[in-house]
């Protein structure tokens, strides 16, 4: 946002209403598939991404 936001101030001034909005429920996140973090997942993943088949994100899960 750095084109956008001029001052500090400003920055959190609109970052607070956007978390709000997706702590109240009206903002989604649009996650197209989530992949193993291997190396079949992440290949999968990455051949998904360049086939442009997907909408959405990729989501790379990491387990803890």
């Amino acid at each position: 946002m750095g084109n956008y936001m001029i001052t500090p101030q400003e920055n959190t001034f609109y970052n607070k209403g956007l978390w709000e909005a997706y702590a109240a429920g009206q903002i989604k996140e649009a996650i197209s598939k989530e992949y193993a973090f291997t190396a079949e997942g992440v290949a999968q993943a990455h051949t998904d991404l360049a086939s442009r088949k997907t909408t959405g994100k990729l989501v790379v899960k990491i387990a803890k």
